[in-house]
């Protein structure tokens, strides 16, 4: 049985919600999901004291504590594995164009460095030297009516995986660390936009609070519903398990 500590923001609403489904019971024998979220950017208030991550924000506490079901505090030591997902982790093809290793490394750190997930990153490092999964926050949706003029190419996909590569090469594995993208199979055919009906019914992270759960309006093309969070954490087991 592996535990998992998964962190993020409202992005890991889909995943917790395909968690609690089928793929929950799928995995049930192998994995053990612990979720510590906040919407936004709240997760920026997490310190690291005496070997946990906890904060002296009430928002913060309150939100963790409720996502992972009565923790208020996430003791590094109790987890073989984490995945932080979202906090500013997106999607960074290479530039068109040379480029020196150096020049790209550089872009790179410019683009990672300044999140919050880089920051967690860093902090669980002070104790342990524990696997982290880093999730990309998921590619925006396109329209229904956009789905028509799409032609299908896979330049910008294969371009964000050598990206990916590159950034896991230079940057992540020196921190025991690994950038993971969003399945093929949620992209559109040119592979620059999430497949719009991943967006249907896609609802607001529970935390605890009035909002919980309520649907995303129409007009919300990134986040991303249940079926979007099952195909995800079936790449992930996939690849941690």
């Amino acid at each position: 049985m592996k535990r998992i500590c998964v962190l993020g923001n409202s992005h890991v609403g889909t995943l917790r919600r395909a968690w609690d489904g089928p793929i929950g019971s799928e995995y049930a024998d192998k994995a053990q999901l612990t979720f510590f979220a906040a919407r936004g950017a709240l997760l920026h208030q997490l310190e690291l004291s005496d070997g946990k991550l906890v904060s002296s924000n009430e928002d913060v506490t309150n939100s963790i504590t409720f996502t992972s079901g009565g923790l208020g505090e996430i003791t590094i030591g109790d987890y073989d594995l984490f995945l932080i997902s979202s906090l500013g982790l997106r999607d960074f093809p290479i530039p068109e164009g040379y480029y020196s290793q150096a020049v790209l490394k550089a872009l790179l750190e410019d683009r990672y460095k300044p999140t919050i997930a880089y920051r967690l990153l860093r902090m669980i490092r002070e104790v342990a030297d524990t696997k982290i999964v880093l999730g990309l926050a998921p590619i925006a949706a396109c329209t229904d009516d956009d789905m028509g003029t799409i032609e299908a190419s896979e330049a910008y996909f294969n371009s964000c995986i050598d990206s990916m590569a590159f950034a896991n090469q230079q940057f992540f594995a020196p921190w025991n660390a690994e950038l993971m993208g969003q399945p093929r199979s949620t992209l559109t055919a040119n592979g620059r936009h999430t497949l719009p009906h991943f967006t249907k019914n896609s609802r607001r992270l529970s935390i605890g609070d009035g909002l919980d759960d309520q649907i995303h309006p129409d007009t919300d093309r990134i986040h991303m519903n249940e079926d979007y969070g099952s195909l995800w954490l079936h790449d992930f087991f996939a690849k941690v398990l």
